[in-house]
């Protein structure tokens, strides 16, 4: 993936770094990790240049913590072909036995796992036309349009469900659970509920354990450190994808790449540094994707940014750029290589190379070096939508957003002390 940093006042690019697929990094905390802790004082007067220096040195003991999570550990080990094949093998069954298989979560979770699925959707159905609408989404919503839809997708199928959160469930889950849980008794029986229903949670979930503690559903367990934020490349992050036909193997080869990636003993945590930043000064963030697969990755980042405390919002442009905020930092997110493409005829404003993708670039690339720009800005450019690359782009946002709420989490509690 191709990051790019540029700062209008400085009129020129400041950095660019590419996460390389064979980079590695023994340690992905910085030089200086065992600097002092950001002092409040300091961040109190908001004083940019002293922020920056301090939440930098922040970073680095942001790193070494997040460097002994779970996730990490997993991410980066070399078990890569046995995770992959486990979650396969943890699927093979419900794949076979179902027409179509709802899977339910909420909040970040459930943009995670959507980021992915809709991003890699033309990949997964060329390898196999059964991976067409074989998944279906829902426990975000309490739309009875949205619900009708489903249950009309439902309508005769064979079907199973693999329910997940990370936390205690919201009502909008529950309800999709509940719902979903009945179709299955009544069409299936009693009997085979833990055949077609799998939950994935946390010592944090309440209602997915009571499900499986009286026998409506098998039970995967997450580790205790696993929470919404960071459940992108988790073992149970990758339940979900295979049973939607992702190449779990090449996401998690991807994932590793990036965590593993030399990018971080330099300033590949520019990224996280900033949204701290922006969250401390009450800043705002458009998120700006102009293509559909981006879609469902730029609403994910925007709720791990909301989170965070930073005014965050995506833009689908073109359509949208008008509505770009003048004081606002914006993350650019492209596609370099989509999976499907059009050939144009010639009218006014069309591409030279006669393609829509290519148009696309050429106004992504307009708006980003334009000097009519003024914000500060950082683009990043994933290779293509398969699933190397979006492993790639899951681990740089997740870890980056790790970043972020350390050092938040980290200077809150020096304030207080």
């Amino acid at each position: 993936m191709k990051i790019e940093h540029k700062f209008m006042e400085e009129g020129q690019l400041v950095a660019v770094l590419d996460g390389e697929k064979n980079g590695g990094s023994d340690h992905p905390g910085r030089e200086d990790s065992n600097k002092e802790s950001p002092n409040k004082e300091d961040l109190n007067k908001k004083d940019p240049g002293k922020v920056r220096r301090n939440f930098s040195e922040a970073s680095g003991k942001a790193l070494d913590r997040i460097w002994k999570t779970s996730w990490v550990k997993e991410g980066i080990s070399p078990d890569v072909e046995k995770r992959a094949s486990e979650a396969v093998e943890a699927v093979s069954e419900l794949r076979n036995i179902t027409d179509k298989i709802l899977i339910v979560s909420g909040g970040a979770t459930a943009r995670a796992i959507a980021a992915v699925l809709k991003a890699t959707y033309y990949e997964r159905t060329s390898v196999s036309a059964g991976n067409k609408g074989k998944c279906l989404m829902a426990g975000n919503s309490l739309s009875t349009s949205e619900y009708k839809k489903i249950l009309d997708e439902l309508q005769g199928k064979k079907f199973g469900m693999i329910a997940i959160s990370c936390e205690n469930e919201p009502v909008e889950e529950i309800a999709a659970c509940a719902t979903a849980e009945k179709l299955i008794r009544d069409r299936h029986g009693a009997e085979e509920l833990d055949q077609r229903i799998t939950v994935i949670t946390g010592k944090r979930g309440r209602y997915l354990p009571e499900m499986a503690s009286r026998g409506a559903a098998s039970l995967r367990m997450l580790p205790d450190d696993i929470y919404d934020a960071n459940f992108a490349g988790s073992d149970g992050f990758l339940i979900p994808l295979a049973a939607a036909g992702v190449d779990v193997t090449e996401f998690l080869s991807g994932f590793k790449s990036m965590l593993a990636s030399t990018i971080w003993d330099l300033d590949g945590d520019s990224y996280g540094i900033r949204m701290a930043e922006l969250a401390v000064e009450g800043g705002n963030e458009d998120i700006i994707f102009w293509q559909e697969e981006m879609s469902e990755t730029a609403e994910w980042l925007c709720s791990l940014h909301r989170r965070a405390g930073v005014d965050s919002r995506t833009v689908y442009a073109p359509g949208e750029s008008m509505y770009l905020r003048e004081s606002a930092f914006q993350t650019h997110i492209f596609c370099a290589d989509e999976d499907v493409d059009i050939m144009t005829p010639v009218f006014p404003g069309a591409s030279r190379e006669g393609t829509l993708s290519m148009l696309a670039a050429e106004k992504q690339e307009e708006l980003f070096v334009g000097t009519g720009n003024k914000s500060e800005r950082m683009r990043f450019t994933t290779e293509n939508c398969k699933a190397y690359s979006m492993g790639e782009a899951m681990a740089f946002f997740q870890l980056s957003n790790e970043i972020t709420m350390d050092i938040l989490e980290n200077e809150e509690a020096e304030r207080r002390s």
